[in-house]
């Protein structure tokens, strides 16, 4: 009996929800603030730029003034990788996340999650990096992670 119950209800939800109510609502940036080691204090990133490795996506575009980064995580992967630049020096940021879908509303519409599980640079002029807030939620906006520059 709860079986068949189950199947039903299921078989509403499916049946009740159209293609258009079934889009996917891709808030999947995460979000960087930018420290200085030596005061721990918000900083500023000078002619900065950024763009996917290994893709022609170029997010930023030798920027004047940057106090937060904003990076798209890939949802056709679990982990994704930027070539970040400020004035001649280069590094990476990759980050490793798990995608999930969450019910937005009763007529079938959906959206993605993000949990960011680890992050990582290569320490050209990044010093650290720290997941402060891994969870990346639909129109949520916090500091996922904080960037410390030498």
């Amino acid at each position: 009996m709860k079986n068949a119950l189950l199947i039903s209800i299921v078989c509403l939800v499916v049946w009740a929800c159209t293609v258009d109510d079934m889009r996917l609502s891709y808030q999947h940036t995460v979000q960087f603030g930018i420290y200085s080691t030596n005061t721990k204090a918000d900083t500023t990133l000078t002619n900065f730029s950024a763009r996917g490795f290994g893709k022609d996506s170029l997010l930023y575009d030798k920027e004047a003034s940057v106090t937060q980064i904003f990076l798209n995580a890939n949802l056709n992967a679990d982990s994704v990788s930027y070539l970040v630049q400020t004035e001649s020096l280069v590094d990476t940021i990759s980050f490793w996340y798990t995608l999930s879908l969450s019910p937005v509303s009763g007529s079938g519409g959906v959206t993605s999650e993000v949990h960011v599980d680890s992050v990582w640079c290569s320490n050209a002029f990044i010093d650290s990096v720290s997941l402060v807030y891994p969870n990346v939620k639909y129109n949520e906006s916090k500091e996922n992670v904080q960037i410390y520059i030498f």
